[in-house]
Order: structure tokens, then C-alpha cells, then sequence
């Protein structure tokens, strides 16, 4: 990222730009709401507008009625839900990528990192996430395939370093969607076997 990345990113946010685009991804469909999230990825991923854009996904909060009552983010709910169930390989790539820079900020010592819950919590209630990401490791689209094996791998990370239980379960959620023959798969892909 150079310079004037940076430097268009504070401008873009001190102009109020993360609300209207928060309202976009809300709003928007198609190729409109693809853009939205690569935008959003790419604000997420720089370190001097992060905290604000993380402020962003936390201030939009509701209560989701499900069995353990997770607080979870509108945006952050609207998102699993695109990565779940959007058909569009240009809106997944980016959702996909969005969840791997919040699961992967996730600290709730930090009074900076977003307030996501722990996606291995959700995964445990809406196995359909990791069925889902597991099954993305063999798509046709690499950039998918790569996004989709880092947010197994930032949930993994996150849920090991705060619960075992949550880890163990969640591992065996994914083991038993074929992970490890899928992450096989993935790797010929790479390697062009």
C-alpha cells in the first residue's frame, strides 16, 4: 500500500465515506454490492482507518434470537450470510475476505479490534457456514478457494487461543465436511497437478 492509499483512506472516511458505503453494502445487489465489499476489504486493511472502519461494524449491532443469544453485527450477519448463501463469485471473493480481516482483529482485550463474536461459535450453531467454506476449497476460482481456506484457518486460530472446547468442536464441525481431502484438492490447484 503506498502513501496515497493511505492518504485517500482518511480522507474517504473523515467525508463520512464508511457510512454511505455501510449503507451501500446494506442497499445494493450485483456488481454495485461486489464493489462495496472489495472497497470495504481494502479499508479494512489499512492500519490508520482501521479502528474507524471496525467502529463501523460494531455500531450496528443486534441481538440474534438463537440458542446462545449471540451479539452479532448487522454487517457482520449480512456478510456470513452473503459467504453463505450468494451465488456471485465476485461478492463472495470479498465477503470472504472481509470475515478473514474481522476474525483475524478479533481481541477482546483490544478496545480497538472489532467486536465480532467467534465465528466458531456461529459455525456450532449454523454448521451451513463451514459446510459451505469446506466445499469452497475445491471451487474453479483460486482467489475463492485461497479466501475460503484462510477464514477456516483465522477461525481455527481464534477459537484455539480462546477455548478449546469451541476449537475442538469446530475442527471436528469441519473435518466432518471433508477439510482435510477438499485442502488437498485446494493444494493440487496451487500447484497445478
Amino acid at each position: 500500500m503506498t502513501s496515497q492509499d493511505a492518504e485517500f483512506a482518511r480522507t474517504f472516511v473523515s467525508s463520512e465515506g464508511l457510512i454511505k458505503l455501510k449503507t451501500l453494502i446494506s442497499e445494493a445487489t450485483g456488481n454495485t454490492l461486489a464493489y462495496g465489499l472489495t472497497a470495504f476489504a481494502k479499508l479494512l486493511q489499512v492500519p490508520t482507518v482501521q479502528e474507524d472502519a471496525f467502529r463501523v461494524v460494531d455500531n450496528w449491532l443486534i441481538e440474534r434470537v438463537s440458542s446462545s443469544s449471540l451479539l452479532i453485527s448487522v454487517l457482520t450477519f449480512k456478510i456470513i450470510d452473503l459467504v453463505i448463501a450468494h451465488p456471485l463469485v465476485n461478492i463472495l471473493r470479498p465477503a470472504t475476505l472481509i470475515l478473514v480481516i474481522l476474525v483475524s482483529n478479533r481481541d477482546p482485550s483490544n478496545p480497538v479490534a472489532p467486536e465480532t463474536p467467534s465465528l466458531a461459535a456461529v459455525v456450532a450453531q449454523q454448521p451451513t457456514l463451514a459446510q459451505v467454506l469446506v466445499g469452497r476449497l475445491t471451487a474453479a476460482d483460486y482467489a475463492l478457494c485461497a479466501n475460503s481456506l484462510m477464514l477456516i484457518n483465522a477461525i481455527s486460530r481464534d477459537a484455539m487461543k480462546s477455548d478449546f472446547k469451541e476449537w475442538t468442536r469446530y475442527v471436528r464441525i469441519i473435518y466432518s465436511y471433508g477439510a482435510n481431502r477438499n485442502v488437498s484438492v485446494c493444494s493440487r490447484q496451487d500447484s497445478g497437478l
